[in-house]
């Protein structure tokens, strides 16, 4: 790994122990938070509850002006249980939007080593948020997408996801998705990947997080009764950065010791798991040999901060004056509790707020079986998603741009769809000065219906049972066709070309 790899890898290093060092500094409201945290990060059987709520403004990074406010609500409550056996999960999360305070409901069951989410709740939870939010579509193409998706979709009850590593289609972080031990507790409700693993991890990194940062007093927590509270001002942010990188500065052999002692740990502990073996087995020969480069990195950063005027940093914390976040953990009886909120406002202008509260008690749980009647696998419900919406909302015209380059082998698509537009990228392939371009994925974002004759090996585009043959030839078991001949199928294609530029430009315009 080169010395700018390296450097990048300990620049990420450095930002998360801004974080490590709050919560494992010494002082004695640090301890206490600590170790609440890893009693919670130590339950293998527990339930929990709690509610979430986000305030954003959409249109905060791409408009001056102040737009109403969003706010997603949610409360939660299930069961989860981790043993050497596997980690099973059951969950049920009530979610509404705006006014409409809890109309939707999302059940999760992790259970034998698979996800199983209702179709139901998937279509609920794509249509009142994916669809709302990712693309601003109107009610009613929404209503016309989310009635399309449920006939699309009924002749399956579950979606069952069991390869989270391998699948490409797949968006789910690799490990078994649960709202695992501090994830439940730490921010809310947030999804943690876990695995049988998962206990040794924690303790690894939290206690060498905890050597790294001995001494270190954060001044960011303190005792509220039974609660250790952790909180973050602009105000009490610059002293703690300030405290933070002398700290560094002066203990940066410890530290880079202990970064060193976490990879090795990491790769005994994946000691089973080829892949992940040979990372961190390569990550510790870099780091290894790159410890030189962390230290002047430190020194750079170091220097960097000590040469920012201190009007220049106190104007900073102004800019951002009202942004906080706060985190409270407890613990009464078996029950532990952690509160949160935070806001982020930037010179007047809020971006978002959320809070949260979340309950977790250690109990036995009582595992249900699942119900794998009619499932559809990830894959294939992605594939039903995508030309279910291409098919309601299909594009009327695209841009499809590409330049003179030997090692550039793909596309840039701008579309123009009936409501809303979109960019993507896309593979292609010259021959002879002819651009050949993915037949499929062209057509059916135009609400084609292309269909392939085995016996023929051939692609086609369907209208009214008709066949519409297609010039092309395979490349990697796709069919990809020459750019004329979108014009069999009553397209407009006009080309150009800019010298000064040396960039091509295709207008597919659907008459």
């Amino acid at each position: 790994m080169s010395k700018m790899k390296w450097k990048k890898i300990t620049a990420v290093a450095l930002a998360l122990t801004l974080i490590l060092a709050a919560m494992t500094g010494c002082g004695v409201s640090d301890m206490k938070y600590l170790a609440l945290y890893n009693e919670v990060g130590a339950l293998e059987n527990y339930s929990f509850s709690g509610d979430f709520t986000l305030e954003f403004d959409p249109d905060y990074f791409y408009s001056d002006s102040s737009t109403k406010m969003t706010k997603i609500y949610t409360d939660f409550s299930g069961n989860v249980s981790l043993t050497d056996d596997g980690a099973y999960l059951d969950c049920k999360i009530k979610f509404g939007i705006n006014d409409a305070k809890m109309p939707g409901e999302f059940n999760l069951l992790l259970t034998n080593d698979a996800i199983y989410i209702p179709i139901k709740d998937y279509i609920g939870v794509y249509s009142a948020v994916a669809l709302k939010f990712s693309s601003g579509y109107s009610d009613k193409m929404r209503a016309a997408i989310t009635s399309a998706l449920e006939e699309a979709l009924s002749e399956y009850d579950y979606i069952k996801i069991t390869d989270f590593s391998e699948d490409p289609n797949s968006m789910i972080p690799l490990g078994q998705v649960i709202p695992g031990r501090m994830g439940a507790v730490n921010a809310g409700f947030l999804f943690s990947a876990v695995d049988t693993r998962s206990a040794d991890v924690h303790k690894l990194i939290i206690g060498s997080a905890a050597k790294m940062f001995a001494g270190f007093d954060s001044g960011l927590t303190k005792m509220s009764g039974n609660a250790a509270v952790l909180e973050i001002t602009p105000e009490n942010a610059l002293k703690f950065i300030d405290n933070f990188l002398k700290f560094i500065d002066k203990n940066k052999k410890g530290i880079y010791k202990e970064i060193i002692n976490i990879l090795k740990g990491l790769e005994k502990i994946y000691a089973d798991d080829e892949t992940f073996e040979e990372v961190f087995k390569n990550a510790i020969a870099s780091a290894e040999s790159g410890e030189q480069d962390f230290y002047d990195m430190v020194d750079a950063i170091v220097s960097g901060y000590n040469d920012i005027e201190e009007f220049d940093k106190e104007l900073a914390a102004l800019s951002f004056k009202n942004s906080y976040l706060k985190s409270s953990l407890s613990k009464q009886g078996d029950v532990y509790t952690h509160e949160f909120a935070a806001q982020l406002v930037y010179k007047d202008k809020k971006a978002f707020a959320a809070s949260g509260n979340t309950k977790v008690v250690q109990t036995a749980i009582d595992k249900k079986g699942a119900d794998e009647k009619n499932p559809i696998d990830l894959a294939n419900l992605n594939l039903i998603t995508g030309k279910t919406i291409k098919k309601v909302n299909p594009a009327t015209e695209m841009t499809i741009s590409w330049w003179n380059s030997p090692n550039q082998d793909w596309t840039w698509v701008d579309i123009t769809r009936v409501e809303g537009t979109g960019f993507e990228s896309i593979d292609r392939n010259m021959e002879n000065n002819s651009m050949y371009l993915p037949m499929r994925i062209i057509c059916e974002w135009f609400g084609e219906d292309v269909t392939w004759d085995n016996s023929e090996r051939k692609a086609y585009v369907t209208r009214g049972g008709q066949k519409i043959e297609m010039t092309g030839k395979i490349i990697d078991n796709r069919t990809f066709i020459k750019i004329r001949d979108f014009e069999k199928l009553g397209y407009t294609v006009d080309y150009h070309y800019d010298s000064e530029y040396k960039e091509h430009t295709v207008l597919l315009k659907k008459n």
